[in-house]
């Protein structure tokens, strides 16, 4: 117990005789040289404040403006589409009414000709004689054949007038294939 007393005190010895003081080894505790120090801090501080107000500030005003005026410039280019859009599809809304409603009544006055041409020659049909029965059979099916004929380009008719009115090029081709798989 006693050495060890006897070596931290001749320790303690050296390292007080080898430093005169401990200010000559922390210089930020040396009070002489605070006013160089503040005065280079306040230089470089002042020299970013500068720079950043008078170079780094405006570059980025700069880009959030352009970056702002493009936003605002492609907003107004999706309102307008938009606008154009609903235009359109308002357009296209009116024009399928118009076929759906001009289709209708040419329907019913198709089924309603067909209708009456039947009644009439079942009439005369009755009348007759089993030869001529088969005469008027064939013919009957003839105009019904030429009936559905003219129902489907009545059909086709109203919707290449649709889509000429919108624009579009629709194959006749395709129009059948509508038409058979609807059965109309």
């Amino acid at each position: 117990m006693q050495t060890s007393k006897v070596i931290l005190s001749i320790l303690l010895l050296c390292i007080l005789y080898a430093q005169p003081s401990f200010a000559s080894n922390l210089p930020q505790l040396d009070t002489s040289k605070y006013p160089r120090v503040i005065f280079w801090l306040f230089i470089n501080f002042s020299i970013l404040l500068i720079f950043i107000k008078y170079i780094i500030i405006p570059k980025l005003r700069s880009i959030q403006n352009t970056r702002a005026s493009k936003l605002i410039a492609n907003l107004e280019k999706t309102l307008r589409f938009d606008r154009e859009y609903n235009k359109i599809i308002f357009n296209i809304n009116e024009q399928k009414k118009y076929v759906d409603n001009h289709r209708e009544i040419l329907w019913d006055e198709t089924n309603k000709k067909a209708n009456i041409f039947i009644n009439q020659k079942n009439i005369e049909f009755n009348n007759l004689k089993e030869s001529q029965k088969k005469v008027i059979l064939d013919k009957i099916t003839l105009y019904k054949n030429n009936i559905d004929n003219e129902k489907k380009y009545i059909i086709k008719q109203s919707i290449i007038s649709m889509t000429s009115n919108l624009g579009f090029n629709i194959n006749s081709e395709k129009i059948d294939k509508y038409i058979q798989k609807e059965k109309l």
